[in-house]
């Protein structure tokens, strides 16, 4: 017996389920749009694995108190793993809903154990969509 692979499970041989099929369509999309990712969005990687020791909290948007050992770790952690649709994210849900204030470099320097004190906001990439490259 040979299986269509585009109505049933190649493994287990039932039938697809609506959304595994991605049939519908109008599911919105979830992205990353704190200030907190933007601004370390913009931070060039290798940088972002130098700023150690921060402490997510209230001032940089998010209803927790959470340690991060380095930027990279903590941008990671914003960013989901796959496309997020109306599925639970742990940082989206986090976030304090009414905080839209431009972060900069000052603002990251005062959570944060260590800042390369050469790193400014002109050291910041910037890209079309307001993301960096690679997102």
């Amino acid at each position: 017996m040979q299986i269509n692979p585009a109505t049933h499970s190649p493994v287990t041989g039932r039938p697809l389920c609506s959304w595994d099929t991605h049939e519908d369509k109008d599911i919105p999309l979830l992205v990353p749009e704190s200030p907190l990712f933007q601004l370390l969005d913009r931070i060039p990687a290798d940088e972002r694995f130098r700023i150690s020791g921060i402490t997510l909290s209230p001032k940089l948007g998010y209803n927790v108190k959470l340690y991060f050992s380095n930027a990279d770790e903590l941008h990671k952690w914003l960013m989901p793993r796959q496309v997020v649709t109306n599925t639970f994210w742990r940082a989206h849900a986090l976030r304090v809903k009414g905080f839209d204030r431009t972060l900069g470099i000052d603002d990251l320097r005062k959570a944060c154990a260590f800042v390369p004190p050469f790193l400014s906001e002109d050291d910041l990439e910037a890209s079309e969509d307001g993301y960096a490259v690679g997102f």
